[in-house]
C-alpha cells in the first residue's frame, strides 16, 4: 500500500503532543496540587483554633457554674434540718 507509506505530515504532528501543551498541563497540577496543600493545612489549623475556643468557653461555662452554686451549697448545708445549731 502506497498510501499508507506516505502519510500526511500533518496528521502525524497532530497527533503528537505539542512540548508546550505538556508544559501548561505539568504547570497545572503543580499549581492545583499546591492549592490543595495550602487548604488543607489552613483548614487544619483553623479547626484545631476552633477546638481550643471552644474548649475555653466550656471550661469557662464550668467556672461560673461552679462558682454560682458554691454559695448555694454553703448556705443549703447551714440551714439543713439535720445540722445542729450551737448557740
Amino acid at each position: 500500500m502506497a498510501g499508507a507509506a506516505t502519510q500526511n505530515p500533518a496528521h502525524n504532528q497532530a497527533r503528537r503532543a505539542h512540548p508546550l501543551a505538556l508544559v501548561v498541563a505539568v504547570a497545572g497540577l503543580f499549581i492545583t496540587g499546591g492549592l490543595c496543600w495550602v487548604t488543607t493545612t489552613l483548614n487544619a489549623n483553623s479547626n484545631r483554633r476552633l477546638l481550643q475556643l471552644e474548649v475555653r468557653q466550656a471550661a469557662s461555662v464550668i467556672d461560673v457554674s461552679l462558682t454560682a452554686v458554691q454559695p448555694v451549697e454553703g448556705r443549703g448545708a447551714a440551714s439543713s434540718p439535720g445540722h445542729r445549731h450551737s448557740g
